[in-house]
């Protein structure tokens, strides 16, 4: 049998192989940093949310960004307060072109859902949490997973620690 291009799996077969990449994609979340091109005033509560490679699939870059622009006007039209920032691995290999959006998580994950988005980070008083759109979406449950200190995921483009000082909080 083939489907989506695996050969020879049976459904459990297959819900194995997309757990299992879910939770190397989960992982990969908790271990994001995140970049700031300046210092940037934020609100103590906000959530982190893109269009980047929906469903976890890389996309080309154009693709990415027509999805991110597309999230932006949304975002605008919904007459949400936002700002940029870029999510990365801790060696700046990978990155994902994100916003910094003030609105209440459940439609936070209602909109990342929309754009096939596996979760969104939530930022409350400097507490960074995870929070998978898929449990919401299916079950109306709001579960969320603290990762750590937001002031120390924050960087500078170039690696050194920007931290908490450069931002201005209210």
């Amino acid at each position: 049998m083939i489907v989506n291009g695996l050969l020879g799996l049976n459904n459990i077969g297959i819900v194995m192989i997309l757990t299992r990449n879910y939770n190397k994609l989960w992982q990969s979340y908790k271990n994001s940093i995140f970049q700031f091109p300046s210092p940037m005033n934020l609100k103590r509560k906000f959530v982190v949310i893109t269009a980047f490679n929906p469903l976890g699939h890389l996309y080309l870059k154009w693709r990415n960004f027509c999805l991110n622009r597309e999230l932006e006007h949304d975002l605008d039209k919904r007459g949400l307060e936002f700002l940029p920032v870029l999510v990365s691995d801790h060696q700046f290999d990978y990155l994902e072109h994100s916003f910094c959006v003030c609105m209440d998580l459940e439609e936070a994950v209602i909109i990342a859902d929309h754009y096939q988005q596996f979760a969104v980070f939530i930022v409350d008083d400097n507490e960074l949490s995870l929070c998978p759109c898929q449990l919401f979406i299916d079950q109306g449950i709001i579960e969320v997973e603290r990762v750590g200190l937001f002031n120390h995921l924050v960087r500078s483009p170039k690696g050194a620690n920007q931290g908490i000082e450069s931002m201005v909080w209210y």
